[in-house]
């Protein structure tokens, strides 16, 4: 795989989540997601909001059981990092 580095020997292969593909499919979600967003907010609709996912559950991979299905710990972290903001918006 290109751009996939070697570790171990030639043969070896490492790759997070098991597959490049899977990596350049989520790459574009979250791009086509960006680009939608951009484009709705220039078309005039302002009371839409974007929250970064990156501090949402945390790094001790206590908040998933297999860092996509939340624990409740996860749901917990979600609220607690959106409460305030939905606060905010419904005054």
């Amino acid at each position: 795989m290109a751009g996939v580095p070697n570790i171990g020997g030639p043969s070896t292969k490492f790759c997070i989540f098991g597959s490049e593909s899977f990596l350049l499919k989520s790459m574009k979600k979250i791009l086509l997601s960006l680009l939608v967003f951009c484009a709705l907010k220039a078309a005039g609709y302002g009371k839409l909001y974007l929250v970064s996912g990156e501090k949402l559950i945390g790094t001790d991979g206590e908040a998933t059981v297999d860092y996509v299905h939340q624990t409740d710990l996860g749901a917990m972290r979600y609220a607690e990092a959106l409460y305030p903001l939905l606060k905010k918006l419904c005054k």
